[in-house]
């Protein structure tokens, strides 16, 4: 993505009225346009302004407006399109709420970047998300995804879409209802959601089925490129340092054993996310056997090294609980 919409879409903390006036000003600011010529470009859509409450709710007025303004606009580069489309925002939405604003804001850089789904949006959905699957997890993997797909040859867009929304109903399954299937609920939910701000259909099912098909304990397996890559992705962040650290913060929140012997024959199940479960169980049954479940080339060059610092972690932990010298 482009430096200046990575400025747009920053994420912080700010509330939504500082988060909307500062992408504005950013805008305008660091590519010097000229606001005036942008709302006189404006000037000739305002009879499609009459119902703003109306271009809020339905993406496609949203995309007229877009439509409109890019007619006399076609030799404009990014920057002045960004400072348009913020324009555009400031002049349509007066008298509605900074919310709105913000979540119409939202939309429009999606469409713009063609990734239907923001960096704002997403971390909004990992807010009750325990620290095995907050947003840190999600950047790490989306960042990975991104990389894989590149060296891969896979849809970018695709796959940062699936990477920012594949664990958003995580959170409903190990502490709201058990019965979930988080992957299955997810995929659902963000087709649903890259659909309202603006993708194809076919664009929203190819999100899902990668979606769908990313658990280590699910049952539909990556049939897609972009499905196969946040599959590994996602199991990347699972092994070597971070994967350790992941499985011992869980350790802590479910009030875990530090450390277990072995158990002969013992399975992954989706029903191990209890205080019976340790770290030494969750490497036996899943982690040690990741290796042998990348897809794509890349990510097995990736896995090497991790595993092989995640086994010698686990062996030593296992001579020390044991008190061997």
């Amino acid at each position: 993505m482009p430096f200046h919409l990575h400025i747009l879409d920053d994420g912080s903390g700010w509330s939504d009225a500082q988060c909307f006036n500062q992408r504005v000003q950013l805008a305008a600011r660091t590519f010097r346009h000229d606001e005036n010529a942008a709302v006189r470009h404006i000037a000739h859509i305002t009879h499609q302004m009459q119902s703003i409450r109306a271009a809020l709710r339905e993406p496609t007025k949203i995309d007229a407006l877009h439509d409109a303004a890019h007619a006399d606009l076609r030799a404009c580069d990014h920057a002045g399109l960004i400072a348009l489309h913020s324009k555009i925002i400031a002049q349509v939405m007066k008298g509605t709420t900074q919310k709105a604003k913000t979540n119409a804001l939202n939309v429009i850089i999606a469409r713009m970047t063609r990734t239907y789904i923001t960096l704002a949006q997403a971390r909004a959905l990992y807010a009750d998300a325990d620290s095995a699957h907050d947003f840190e997890h999600i950047l790490r993997v989306t960042h990975m995804a991104k990389y894989l797909a590149q060296r891969e040859g896979a849809a970018v867009e695709i796959v940062r879409a699936a990477a920012l929304l594949h664990d958003i109903a995580r959170h409903a399954e190990d502490h709201v209802d058990a019965s979930l299937d988080h992957a299955d609920v997810a995929a659902r939910d963000a087709k649903e959601l890259v659909l309202k701000n603006g993708a194809t259909e076919a664009f929203g099912e190819r999100v899902a089925e990668a979606i769908r098909s990313h658990r280590f304990r699910g049952t539909t397996q990556p049939q897609s490129l972009e499905a196969k890559i946040l599959f590994d992705a996602d199991k990347l962040d699972s092994i070597g340092a971070i994967g350790v650290a992941r499985a011992y913060a869980i350790c802590g929140l479910m009030n875990q054993k530090l450390y277990s012997e072995p158990k002969e024959n013992k399975t992954a199940t989706r029903h191990q996310h209890n205080a019976a479960h340790t770290p030494v169980d969750e490497y036996h049954v899943k982690l040690k056997h990741l290796r042998e479940r990348f897809f794509t080339l890349t990510a097995k060059k990736i896995a090497k090294e991790r595993d092989a610092f995640m086994r010698a972690f686990f062996e030593q932990l296992a001579r020390e609980a044991r008190g061997e010298l």
